[in-house]
């Protein structure tokens, strides 16, 4: 080989190591441009999760006091129906008790 090839091999050489440093420097830059993005993705799944979260036992809370609302009422409802049913049995006991003490008033000497 002569003095011209080697400076041939020489400069092809010294092209392709900077094409080579160009292009490691590039995927440097864009390797760290997907961490930083990958990173904001992590940060923004987190919140997502946190709120989901806090959706989830707010709708628990929600659903425990309508179960507890709906308990109480039918307590409720419960109690003015036994109120009922116990105004119409004292009205009847009443009517029956009025109307024996007629009878024998009216029997024994009325």
């Amino acid at each position: 080989m002569g003095d011209g090839e080697v400076q041939v091999i020489t400069r092809m050489m010294d092209s392709h190591q900077k094409e080579n440093r160009a292009q490691l420097s590039e995927l440097r830059e864009s390797t760290s441009e997907i961490a930083k993005g990958l990173s904001t993705l992590a940060t923004t799944i987190a919140k997502v999760e946190e709120r989901h979260a806090r959706h989830d036992d707010g709708m628990k809370r929600m659903g425990k006091q309508v179960d507890d609302h709906e308990t109480r009422i039918r307590v409720l409802e419960n109690n003015k129906s036994a109120i009922k049913g116990g105004w119409k049995t004292l009205t009847v006991i009443g009517g029956t008790v009025l109307g024996l003490i007629t009878v024998f008033y009216n029997i024994a000497g009325g």
